[in-house]
């Protein structure tokens, strides 16, 4: 068995690294942390081992952690974020072709100095394992991870309606009905914008009463 070694990422300081395929191509990628600036870098892989550095994917101050879990179940992997600097666990969700974003935080006892992924509970879902300093660990089970979106609408001065979640629930179809009383669900086809970390649709104003929800 040889080896022959070969730099694909140079002028950082990793310290922790992950193969996964983070773009659906069955090719197996590779995530790198940079603790020195907290930064993620995701090396695309063309099949024949030659590695395309994608932009690096700024995280939260004081990294010192990360695992892969697909923390929305949107069959993607995600990339989950711990730092010695704060007690957040900071999700970065991918989009399923290996572009991550900032999400959700998830509130932790303490700094997660290692993070691992596994299925704890047997439900097919990767959960996720935080090691602390004080000789402490928190597991938290993936349904856990975000709750149901919650849909926020406001109205405008243009006679427009702004209906915005979060980024979490990208996988979440908005729809509307005239009548609580029916099930006329009707699926709502205007385009989603992404603003300011959140998913966004604008619906012009309509006579009547109209009631919105967010469905899987």
């Amino acid at each position: 068995m040889h080896f022959r070694p070969r730099t694909i990422l140079g002028q950082v300081f990793p310290f922790q690294a992950a193969a996964v395929d983070v773009n659906g191509d069955h090719k197996l990628d590779i995530i790198v942390a940079d603790n020195q600036y907290s930064r993620i870098f995701v090396l695309t892989n063309n099949g024949t081992g030659q590695f395309t550095v994608e932009p690096y994917i700024q995280a939260q101050a004081g990294l010192i952690s990360f695992a892969v879990v697909d923390a929305n179940n949107d069959g993607a992997p995600d990339i989950m974020v711990g730092t010695y600097a704060t007690n957040l666990l900071q999700v970065l969700t991918n989009n399923g072709a290996g572009v991550f974003s900032a999400a959700e935080e998830i509130q932790d006892s303490q700094p997660a100095t290692f993070l691992a992924s596994a299925d704890v509970n047997q439900d097919n879902r990767l959960d996720v394992i935080a090691a602390h300093y004080n000789f402490t660990a928190s597991v938290f089970t993936n349904a856990l991870f975000f709750p149901a979106p919650m849909l926020r609408i406001r109205a405008t001065s243009t006679n427009s309606a702004i209906l915005n979640w979060p980024l979490y629930g990208t996988n979440y179809l908005l729809q509307q009905n005239t009548n609580l009383a029916t099930t006329n669900w009707v699926t709502i086809s205007n385009s989603v914008d992404i603003l300011t970390g959140t998913n966004q649709v604008v619906l012009p104003r309509q006579p009547g009463s109209r009631f919105y929800r967010l469905v899987k």
